[in-house]
């Protein structure tokens, strides 16, 4: 049989049937005896600290067993269970044990405090509003100190420390135990706070001056020097009444006054633990000098003297106290002249007399050395009389009125008499003589009688002599010798006679004298250049300083009639071929002409070359020929200003144009040694335009002495550096610019080269043609250098 009941109380008999082993069944009777159930009762456990010892038992104080739940916990208060071990009959039961918490720390602060004040430690983290005990140590503190006090609802206390001395900075306070008072919990710790001390600052101030004994005036300098002071401010004060404005560390004054006493108040901001501020420095009491102005007068015993005249200065000091004396005239030191007084008898009027005086008072002199007033002497000079002359002129024409000044020295209200050659004029007696009569050598001079006072000396005076020059009137006369003459022919010489005085310049004109050209010529002959034009000449006269006289004039006609056929020497006919070449350029040609040139001689072109413009023809030839035996006729080269590549190159000789022209036996020579003076070319061949060119020349048995230096590029059709024969197809003046030949007569042709030697440069020949319309070209021989075509 099974059953099973619940919350029995009484003793019970229990009826019922059960089935046995054979399967009978069988009635059964069971007592059941029911004991009471018993509540386990246990001592109250004291309250415990957290983390402190907690223990449960584990048997009842009325003799059961059991177990509790949960299990112990010493860091909360907690309520537990009491389970009996089963088979007895008692009750579960409760029991409360209380834990109170231990104190807590979080924090160990302090903050600086000045020497002789507590220091105040700052804990945080503690139970709030709890009362307690801190315990620390201290290495100047004996044993552990204890603190009481209340935590407040921050869990924040703050306790002090006995007053501490500067020794106690940077030493360590440690914490070393809490303790709460309500329930005697307590924790340990290790929690160290370093201390800080600061010293006291004592604020204070002192000043020192440039100098504390000084004259009335006298700038003196203040200067405080601080203690403590942060950064400070000042305020100075003079006998304890603030300066106005004076806030800085420096203070200076010059208005002063004996016996003031000068103080700066400082204020300082200096941190921490201050004290003493505003602090008042030291007084200066200063010492203030009167001053002592040195000063001198002096007297005369006279100021309007004669030359000579001796006169005595006398000097009065003031604050000399022992001085000492330097006299000076005009302000130079008279040697010698220390003393008080002084005495002189070669002053001179208006001099200056003064004296310097160098003082020895003491204290606080000033204006030492001083200068007196001066004494401005009025000196008479002895009066010599004199009188001296001067004329309107010296050297005059015969006829021409001269006036005389006199101009007298100390001559008062003068009277005069005219003088020539020592004789009196009649009625001549005032300052000025006027005459239009003197003759050659007359000597004029003046006596002057003189009324001046004082001390006349020297009267009547006779002033100095003027000698006079008197010219004839200039005479021009006549010049003789006009001719008629071909075109580039000279004058010949022109003759002057019949004249009175100096031939000062020739003149000459093409008009008549309409227009004048002046010719710097002073000899009574004179011979033109080579002239192209009827032109007349004069003499230009002056006899002395008389008004100028021209003389007649003679005309040299100039024939404009062509050059007629035939043979001219030069020198003789022409005097240099650049006059032959003139003439021919103007005139032209009547027929063949021959320039016979003398063997040896020697003519220099001008800068540009000599240019021939002329042209002949088949029948009527130009030659240019060595005359006689000996040495090539020479050609030197001028000096020249072209390159290469200049439009108007240099050269010694060119044909422009011509046709017929034949060169025989020159030398031409280019003595330059330096670019651009030297020339670009010995002859050259040169078309006219693009309808003339130079056709049918000739040049041989020349001798050609070129310049290598001249070197410079080309600009085409010229080349670089020099040549001794160039034909090219460009003109004169536009050498760097190419032709296009319009006709046949525009070409370079014909033209014969022969015979000819040609040393340095750096072509010996170059011929430069038209591609489109080339020329002819003849050439006969090539000495020395390479020539081209290009």
């Amino acid at each position: 049989m099974v059953s099973e009941w619940s919350n029995l109380h009484c003793d019970w008999d229990l009826f019922g049937t059960s089935i046995n082993g054979d399967g009978c069944t069988v009635d059964e009777t069971l007592q059941l005896t029911i004991t009471p159930l018993v509540t386990p009762t246990f001592t109250p456990i004291a309250p415990v600290c957290s983390g402190g010892s907690l223990t449960l038992p584990t048997t009842s104080d009325n003799g059961y067993t059991g177990s509790w739940s949960p299990t112990a916990d010493n860091t909360a208060t907690t309520t537990y269970t009491f389970t009996p071990t089963s088979g007895q009959c008692a009750t579960t039961t409760t029991l409360t044990v209380t834990v109170n918490p231990s104190p807590t720390l979080s924090t160990v602060t302090t903050t600086a405090v000045c020497q002789g004040n507590p220091a105040i430690i700052h804990l945080t983290g503690l139970l709030p509003n709890t009362a307690g005990t801190a315990e620390y140590t201290h290495p100047m503190l004996p044993g552990v100190q204890s603190v009481s006090g209340t935590s407040n609802a921050s869990g924040e206390f703050d306790f002090t420390t006995p007053a501490l001395p500067l020794a106690a900075n940077n030493t360590i306070a440690t914490l070393t135990k809490i303790t709460n008072t309500a329930t005697g919990c307590a924790t340990t710790f290790n929690s160290p706070v370093t201390l800080t001390v600061n010293p006291t600052l004592v604020a204070s101030v002192s000043i020192s001056a440039t100098d504390t004994t000084i004259c009335t005036g006298t700038s003196v300098t203040f200067t405080a020097t601080p203690t403590n002071g942060g950064t400070p401010t000042y305020q100075w004060k003079v006998n304890g009444s603030n300066v106005l404005g004076e806030t800085t560390s420096i203070f200076t004054s010059s208005t002063l006054a004996n016996n003031d006493s000068v103080t700066v108040e400082m204020t300082s901001n200096a941190t921490p633990c201050l004290t003493g501020s505003p602090a008042t420095s030291n007084a200066i009491i200063m010492t203030v000098n009167p001053t002592l102005v040195a000063s001198v007068s002096i007297i005369a015993t006279a100021t309007t003297i004669c030359t000579g005249t001796s006169v005595t200065f006398t000097a009065t000091p003031t604050n000399g106290g022992t001085p000492t004396y330097q006299w000076k005239v005009n302000g130079s030191n008279v040697l010698g002249e220390t003393a008080s007084t002084f005495t002189s008898s070669t002053l001179a009027n208006n001099d200056s007399v003064t004296v310097e005086m160098t003082s020895n008072a003491t204290p606080c002199l000033t204006g030492s050395p001083a200068t007196s007033n001066a004494i401005i002497m009025t000196v008479n000079p002895t009066l010599v009389a004199s009188v001296s002359i001067i004329a309107t002129a010296t050297t005059i024409c015969t006829g021409t009125s001269v006036t005389f000044t006199a101009t007298p020295t100390n001559g008062g209200t003068p009277t005069y008499q005219w003088k020539v050659n020592g004789s009196n004029v009649l009625g001549e007696t005032a300052s000025i003589f006027t005459t239009s009569t003197l003759a050659n050598a007359d000597s004029v001079t003046v006596e002057m009688i003189s009324n001046a006072t004082p001390c006349m000396t020297g009267s009547p005076a006779t002033s100095n002599a003027i000698n006079m020059i008197v010219n004839p009137t200039s005479i021009g006369g006549t010049v003789t010798g006009g001719a008629t003459i071909c075109s580039g022919q000279t004058s010949g010489v022109l003759t002057l006679s019949g004249h009175v005085g100096n031939v000062v310049r020739w003149e000459s004109s093409t008009d008549n004298f309409a227009n004048v050209t002046t010719i710097a010529n002073t000899s009574t002959t004179y011979t033109s250049g080579a002239l192209t034009q009827t032109t007349q000449f004069r003499a230009v006269v002056q006899s002395g300083v008389c008004t100028i006289a021209n003389s007649t004039s003679t005309t040299v006609t100039v024939s404009t009639v062509r050059l007629a056929a035939g043979t001219y020497n030069i020198p003789g006919c022409f005097a240099t071929v650049a006059a032959a070449v003139t003439r021919i350029n103007t005139d032209g040609i009547a027929g063949p002409v021959v320039f016979a040139v003398a063997a040896g001689y020697t003519e220099t072109a001008p800068p540009t070359g000599i240019a021939l413009t002329a042209t002949g023809t088949l029948t009527n030839t130009i030659t240019f020929v060595k005359s006689g035996a000996g040495a090539n006729p020479t050609i030197n080269a001028g000096v020249g200003t072209a390159t290469p590549s200049s439009a108007a190159p240099d050269g010694i000789f060119s044909i422009r144009g011509g046709d017929y022209i034949t060169i025989d036996g020159f030398t031409f020579t280019d003595g330059n040694a330096a670019n651009p003076a030297t020339m670009e070319f010995g002859v050259g061949l040169f078309k006219a335009s693009a309808t003339d060119g130079a056709n049918n020349n000739t040049i041989k048995n020349c001798v050609f002495n070129m310049q290598r230096v001249n070197n410079a590029s080309g600009t085409s059709p010229m080349v670089d550096g020099s040549v001794g024969i160039l034909a090219i197809n460009a003109t004169a003046t536009a050498a760097v610019t190419s032709l296009t030949p319009s006709a046949a007569s525009g070409t370079n042709s014909f033209n014969k080269f022969y015979s000819n030697i040609i040393n340095g440069g750096n072509y010996g020949i170059v011929l430069n043609g038209f591609a489109a319309s080339a020329g002819v070209w003849t050439c006969a021989k090539r000495i020395d250098l390479p020539w081209r075509f290009r």
